[in-house]
């Protein structure tokens, strides 16, 4: 009797202590998914006993709101397609996307709340409400982004380099979330994909805007290079792949300074083949590729693949090969050289505002990596300035402003080239970094330099007034 006593004694507190395990482990490790499922019927419970948060720019312009009309609730967006990507929606039909479902939590107040705080709201009256998200998003510069690409398929991010915060993040096509359960059969099958924030989740091969990192390796790794000469003939044979530079152009005797300012391909090639492939994969991880990165909203991951062969190293030394970058990813290798050498982490959400008002959270800049020293920034940053100035960029000068840029032409087999540009202004001391991609858009000096060139005249007037 008493064994048996003891068995089940035992089976009971197995019993027990396995389900107090199991729901410590969905508290304490599935929590947040749970809350950001569209599955979790609580979710679309707290939506009706509550008035959902906003979602707010930093200057206080509104981009969602719920409105009240009677016992009717309706999530009212503005900025149209141009906020459509970044801000998402929320659906009860369809789910939720970008901010609003990844801050889905917050914006129902699921947080938990001060006892004293539901007291004073159930005595004056309040109806419960979510808490308001407050975006680092400057709207009226995300508008000017948006439009800008004019429709065609691509994105910008732009970014201060001494903080991380995002300034604007378009992508474009966008939609209008107002109208998503309307036009959700119609926005999904569009081919053009609008759905798809390319900010951060389009990867792209960076054609030339990537020389920006075996140009930090040769710096810093390769002695004299400043007093050095290429010769560029228009084309390079490596192990018998022929690889011509923009539109075959022979450059002839230059120096590195020069190099940079035409884009050259044969001289970086040359330079690739000098730092070898590790000495490429290590200053391309130290910059952020092959990295998750811990941000506000789900980013793809940009892809150096280490090269396995000459050929391969050539390729990856003009940002082509296998190759693959985020927008945002090379905004950010921008924000280095802008910045003495050092990324900032990136972040778009600034903080979190409590149905009072008051602000529960604020985010912190923090520094992410530093890829190269501030002497070497110095040193690319004049390149850059060159670039603008006397090569490819010309077409992102700016009257009375000096502009740092980097163009390129990423190849995409059997279609149109990919068209880049990545810089930050004023070049002596960087306020903001762009970044802007055109899907098949062509030359990127032709191209993207010309959309970079207005959101940067859309920011830097203001903030000089200010």
């Amino acid at each position: 009797m008493k064994k048996n006593i003891r068995n089940v004694l035992i089976a009971v507190v197995l019993m027990f202590s396995s389900l107090i395990g199991y729901l410590l482990y969905f508290e304490f490790f599935m929590r947040d998914t749970l809350l950001a499922s569209d599955y979790n019927r609580r979710l679309w419970e707290e939506e009706n006993r509550v008035v959902r948060g906003s979602i707010i720019d930093r200057n206080g312009t509104v981009l969602a709101e719920t409105v009240v009309d009677g016992d009717q609730k309706k999530r009212v967006y503005y900025g149209d397609a141009s906020v459509g990507p970044l801000v998402g929606y929320n659906s009860r039909q369809y789910g939720r996307s970008g901010i609003e479902a990844a801050y889905n939590k917050e914006l129902l107040g699921m947080e938990t709340k001060n006892p004293f705080i539901l007291f004073r709201q159930n005595i004056l009256g309040i109806k419960d409400r979510g808490y308001d998200v407050i975006l680092t998003i400057d709207s009226g510069l995300q508008k000017t982004a948006y439009e800008a690409l004019g429709g065609r398929r691509g994105a910008v991010v732009a970014l201060n380099p001494r903080t991380g915060e995002i300034l604007a993040m378009a992508s474009s096509p966008g939609f209008n979330p107002n109208n998503i359960e309307r036009d959700w059969e119609k926005i999904k099958a569009d081919k053009e994909s609008p759905l798809i924030n390319r900010a951060i989740q389009g990867l792209y091969p960076p054609g030339s805007v990537f020389k920006i990192i075996p140009l930090s390796a040769a710096l810093e790794n390769i002695e004299g290079l400043d007093e050095r000469t290429f010769n560029c003939t228009g084309a390079t044979d490596v192990d018998g792949l022929i690889i011509k530079d923009y539109n075959g152009t022979a450059h002839g005797e230059i120096d590195i300074e020069r190099a940079v300012e035409l884009s050259c391909n044969s001289t970086f090639i040359n330079l690739g083949l000098e730092i070898g492939a590790q000495g490429m994969g290590a200053y391309a991880d130290s910059f952020g590729f092959n990295r998750n990165l811990d941000f506000d909203l789900p980013v793809k991951m940009s892809l150096f693949p280490n090269p396995t062969s000459k050929r391969e190293l050539a390729l990856s030394s003009i940002g082509q090969a296998d190759i693959l970058a985020t927008p945002l990813q090379m905004a950010m290798v921008a924000s280095a050289v802008a910045n003495d050498g050092t990324i900032m982490h990136p972040y778009i959400v600034k903080g979190i505002a409590d149905s009072e008002g008051r602000i529960r959270y604020s985010r912190q800049d923090e520094a992410y990596l530093s890829p190269i020293s501030g002497a070497t920034a110095d040193k690319i940053k004049e390149m850059m300035i060159g670039v603008v100035n006397r090569g490819t960029g010309t077409a992102a000068r700016i009257s009375g402003i000096d502009v740092a840029g980097k163009t390129g032409t990423a190849e995409v087999q059997g279609k149109k080239s990919h068209a880049w540009f990545i810089g930050f202004a004023p070049a002596d001391d960087p306020k903001i970094v762009v970044a802007v991609i055109v899907e098949n858009g062509g030359s990127g000096g032709q191209v993207a330099a010309p959309i970079a060139r207005q959101v940067l005249n859309k920011y830097l007037p203001r903030l000089f007034r200010d």
